[in-house]
């Protein structure tokens, strides 16, 4: 059993450098501090990041207390590890261990049973209240096709717009659902999973090609080949995966009232392998790019992206 998830970890995280059976022991270059942060394809060599697999535990003693990089083995898998790995590991750890406490595995079952698409027109008060509001946030037919926009006559999500998000399998990993009623209190409403856990819309992404990052998912449908972080925080897995495949630029184009998280974000994104390839918008101030292209349309957003720079160390 141990010979066997050592061979999985060794899978994913490559040569270990130091192992000791007697100890269930066994040490890994980092994938965050040696591979990632560093742009180091091989590694640094350094083997910070130690497994136990008798107790099933991990830790990177360089970056866990900067990056999170402990926990059990099985969250280790799942965020650095794939499918397979995770389903090999299951059949071979202990009984005792296949209950972890405090771990939550973050799927979901496709998009709400209410969900009905918007591209299909009906004679009825919900759509025509759906379709008004993205009218007024000139988000159209085209628009909706391309993201398969839908919305819920009853159920949780009634009186909402839904956004689902396709992972590169094109399976649903995540949807976000908006009220078009603005004076409700709760404007969002999104399934119990965590949001730090997926790449929204990753199936749609294209590696070779500019990328830009977002806050919303408004943003993320004004403007192509936009990921949302949904958020202001850029989570590990998108991290990981623009150092791995992004092979162009990537550009920041947070909110205007989020000038400090972009200056982060650009620090933190340029200190890697994707060095000299970061470029930062700053939006005028009261402004996100969704409010441009609702006012401007594209040429408002053209005009924006072209604003784009690289920011001087000494400014950082």
């Amino acid at each position: 059993m141990s010979e066997l998830i050592v061979e999985i970890l060794e899978d994913f995280l490559g040569k270990s450098h130091k192992h000791y059976p007697n100890k269930y022991q066994i040490a890994f270059d980092c994938p965050v501090c040696s591979h990632h942060l560093k742009g180091l394809d091989k590694g640094d060599g350094k083997g910070n990041l130690e497994v136990n697999y008798n107790h099933h535990v991990y830790k990177c003693w360089a970056c866990s207390e900067t990056h999170g990089t402990h926990g059990t083995i099985n969250k280790l898998i799942r965020k650095y590890g794939n499918r397979t790995h995770l389903k090999q590991y299951r059949l071979v750890i202990p009984p005792d261990k296949k209950r972890i406490p405090h771990e939550i595995e973050y799927t979901i079952d496709g998009l709400p049973q209410e969900f009905t698409p918007l591209n299909i027109e009906r004679d009825e008060f919900d759509y025509k209240k759906a379709i008004n509001y993205l009218t007024k946030r000139n988000i159209g037919v085209d628009i909706i096709k391309k993201y398969n926009i839908g919305y819920a006559v009853n159920g949780d999500y009634r009186g909402r717009i839904i956004f689902p998000s396709y992972d590169d399998n094109g399976e649903i990993n995540y949807y976000l659902g908006r009220s078009y009623d603005k004076y409700t209190k709760l404007k969002y409403k999104n399934p119990e999973v965590s949001k730090m856990d997926i790449i929204f819309n990753e199936g749609k992404i294209n590696w070779v090609s500019n990328i830009y990052l977002v806050e919303g998912v408004f943003d993320h449908i004004a403007l192509p080949n936009s990921i949302p972080m949904l958020g202001k925080v850029l989570n590990d897995i998108l991290f990981r995966k623009l150092i791995e495949r992004a092979e162009a630029k990537v550009i920041i184009v947070l909110d205007s009232d989020a000038k400090k998280d972009a200056l982060k974000l650009y620090k933190r994104l340029n200190s890697t392998k994707l060095r000299d390839r970061i470029l930062i918008i700053n939006m005028p101030d009261g402004f996100d790019i969704a409010d441009v292209h609702q006012r401007l349309g594209k040429v408002g957003v053209i005009k924006v992206l072209k604003s784009a720079k690289k920011i001087k160390e000494s400014a950082l």
